[in-house]
C-alpha cells in the first residue's frame, strides 16, 4: 500500500534498487522512469512499460502534463508483468520447454 501512494518512481542510477525494484513498482501500478544504464532498461523500453531516459526533468514534466495517459500506461504495464513475468508464466514456459525437449529426446 505504501508503494501505491506514489505517482512516479525515479531510478536514476544503473544499480539503484536492483533489477526487480522497477518491476515491483510497475506491479503496483506506478509510472516508472529508469536510467538508460539500468539492467532492465531494454525490457522496459521494448515493452513500453515505463520510461527509459537520462533526461529526468523532461520526463517528470511530461508525466504530470499527461497524467491520465501515463496512468493508463502503468495499468497496462502491470498487466504485462503479470502475464509475462510472473512465476506462474515462468513455470508454464519452462514446463512447455521441458515437454518439447522430452519429445525431441524420444524421437
Amino acid at each position: 500500500n505504501l508503494y501505491k501512494t506514489a505517482d512516479i518512481v525515479l531510478f536514476p542510477i544503473a544499480k539503484q534498487g536492483g533489477v526487480l525494484a522497477p518491476l515491483v513498482m510497475i506491479c503496483a501500478g506506478i509510472t516508472i522512469i529508469v536510467s538508460e544504464d539500468m539492467e532492465t532498461a531494454s525490457l522496459i523500453k521494448n515493452n513500453n512499460i515505463g520510461i527509459v531516459t537520462n533526461d529526468y526533468a523532461h520526463s517528470l514534466i511530461e508525466i504530470y502534463k499527461e497524467q491520465s495517459k501515463y496512468k493508463q500506461q502503468a495499468t497496462q504495464a502491470a498487466k504485462f508483468i503479470k502475464k509475462n513475468l510472473s512465476w506462474k508464466a515462468f513455470a508454464e514456459r519452462m514446463l512447455e520447454a521441458y515437454k518439447e525437449a522430452l519429445k525431441m529426446h524420444n524421437r
